[in-house]
């Protein structure tokens, strides 16, 4: 799924395997829906969401019988994207836009294969203001983190458990069956809770 949108803010997982997306969308001003975006399938395995007007907010949720990659570009976006519920997790996440990004992944998922997450601004001269990682990894499950940019990323951590620096450019876990790779780009900041 592909979401091209002035207003973006969450991705939510429910239990439903008969569920494949559903769309709850506010508009700052009031438009029909074809007015407001467009919803194209024409692509093989993707459906492009477009916004034609601003959109104050865009409600993703996705079942969780079925495995998902989002791509979502933008900009003055503050999305939260959470992984949950059972959800199905594979594929990639990859996220372009300045604003800010919470990106929740808990220790209830299914992982089939590596999952990799790119996140960050369009550019050096248009960065993600901020990226939030709330990562609680599922047990046998790898992580990396990868800082890369135009000079140092700074970092805090709420918490850093079971995640190492490797003395060159990324924080790792013991290796896993499967492997979370995150890989921050063009970031001002990253705030992180990282448990293994």
């Amino acid at each position: 799924m592909l979401i091209d949108s002035k207003g973006f803010t969450g991705r939510v997982y429910v239990q439903d395997d008969s569920l494949l997306y559903s769309f709850d969308i506010e508009l700052y001003e009031p438009a029909s829906a074809g007015d407001a975006y467009t919803m194209d399938t024409r692509y093989h395995n993707f459906h492009l969401f477009e916004a034609l007007v601003r959109i104050q907010s865009i409600n993703v949720t996705l079942g969780t019988g079925v495995p998902y990659s989002l791509g979502v570009w933008g900009s003055d976006l503050n999305a939260e994207i959470a992984y949950d519920n059972g959800a199905l997790v594979v594929g990639t996440l990859t996220y372009e836009a300045n604003g800010t990004l919470l990106i929740v992944l808990t220790e209830d998922i299914v992982m089939s294969d590596n999952f990799d997450i790119v996140a960050g601004g369009v550019s050096a001269a248009s960065p993600l203001n901020a990226l939030y990682l709330d990562i609680d990894l599922p047990t046998g499950v790898g992580g990396e983190l990868h800082l890369e940019s135009f000079g140092s990323v700074p970092i805090s951590f709420v918490d850093r458990v079971g995640w190492t620096w490797d003395g060159f450019e990324a924080y790792e876990t013991a290796p896993g069956t499967y492997t979370v790779d995150i890989t921050a780009r063009y970031v001002e900041h990253v705030y992180a809770n990282l448990l293994d």
